[in-house]
């Protein structure tokens, strides 16, 4: 499951879907309902019965909610207000000053 978006078991899911919800995606959920990775819970809710790997946060955030959903805009790092979208850019933006700091030094060994 590693480089997947992961929804994890015992995550609860909205058992109505909306028009917004793409047929992929209601394929889907009736294929997980089938499986029993998903199952009904109380009030108007499905239960993952297991963890289950998505290919992009968008993806598992439309499973979820029954809808069509932003991932990266909608889910949140748990805890906070932060979304996914804000930590994967931060991340990069960290990523990206550790690759130039990384090529600056490269140069100044280059220099020496």
């Amino acid at each position: 499951m590693e480089g997947d978006f992961i929804v994890k078991n015992g995550s609860i899911a909205r058992d109505t879907e909306t028009a917004t919800l793409g047929a992929g995606y209601k394929a889907l959920r009736a294929s997980l309902r089938a499986e029993g990775a998903l199952v009904s819970g109380d009030n108007q809710t499905l239960i993952f019965k297991r963890d289950v790997a998505f290919t992009s946060p968008s993806a598992a955030a439309s499973v979820v909610y029954g809808a069509s959903m932003s991932g990266p805009a909608n889910w949140k790092v748990s805890g906070t207000d932060t979304t996914y979208g804000e930590l994967r850019h931060a991340a990069l933006k960290e990523a990206e000053a550790q690759g130039e700091q990384s090529v600056l030094l490269a140069r100044e060994e280059q220099t020496q």
